[in-house]
């Protein structure tokens, strides 16, 4: 209910500025996401010079492997890490990324940072501001698992939703269900299969 007051609230115009700024629970619910199911299972760097991390030392040419996944459940940066999705860890007042200067590592961090971060979120916001104005989306009971055989980490299939959309009769073909539009103001439901990655 949030987010679609949010989306009223940003009004019917999505331009760049309103995609970038006006839309801080989205935001924060993508991040969320990323740090629950982050897309990548592990960053690597090469140390330049031996590096020592209190009483480890790294030498140099070595291979450093970060794990995204490891990071978002770290419970001295999240509070109940592993309880829920809870976008609200990364609005004011708690900000809980910022507790440490690579508290959530979604983009990687530091020299290396990814160069599409905001590209990124301007794109998934798009769409989800899109799917959240024109559809009423709901998770079946089970969510799917993710799938680590990948590179990029994405749903194990099949990876439904049940969606509901009074305003497109087209959708039914899209669907391959062959059912007479709905009436107006009337939603029905389909179930859609997202592909995996």
């Amino acid at each position: 209910d949030e987010l679609l007051a949010e989306q009223k609230a940003a009004g019917a115009n999505l331009d760049y500025n309103t995609i970038r700024h006006d839309m801080p629970l989205l935001h924060a619910s993508v991040s969320e996401a990323l740090r629950l199911r982050p897309p990548l299972i592990f960053l690597m760097r090469t140390a330049m010079t031996d590096l020592q991390i209190k009483d480890v030392v790294i030498p140099r040419t070595d291979t450093i492997f970060l794990s995204p996944v490891y990071s978002g459940l770290r419970e001295e940066i999240f509070s109940k890490p592993t309880e829920a999705y809870d976008p609200y860890r990364f609005l004011a007042p708690r900000n809980e990324h910022e507790k440490h200067t690579h508290g959530w590592v979604g983009f990687g961090g530091g020299r290396h940072r990814c160069l599409g971060e905001q590209f990124a979120y301007v794109q998934i916001k798009t769409i989800w501001s899109y799917l959240l104005r024109n559809f009423e989306l709901e998770a079946p009971s089970t969510l799917p698992v993710p799938n680590y055989e990948a590179l990029v980490v994405g749903p194990k299939p099949p990876a439904l939703v049940i969606c509901r959309c009074a305003l497109f009769p087209s959708l039914n073909r899209l669907l391959h269900t062959p059912s007479p539009p709905p009436p107006p103001h009337k939603l029905s439901p389909h179930t859609i299969s997202i592909p995996s990655f």
